[in-house]
């Protein structure tokens, strides 16, 4: 696998590789985080989650 398959946060693949680090200059613009995600919530005042409730879980 190459490294760069790996990187999911925007590292340099050099800093990823064993051995000597290579001199670095003013870092560069970061890129943006690709991954998006779904956040589902239950709001209660209990715990009173179980296997079949809420329905997603």
């Amino acid at each position: 696998n190459d490294p760069d398959d790996l990187d999911l946060h925007g590292n340099d693949p050099d800093d990823l590789r064993p051995g000597p680090r290579r001199p670095r200059g003013a870092p560069g613009p970061g890129r943006p985080c690709k991954e998006t995600f779904g956040v589902f919530y239950h709001e209660s005042d209990a715990d009173t989650a179980t296997a079949t409730s809420p329905p997603w879980m």
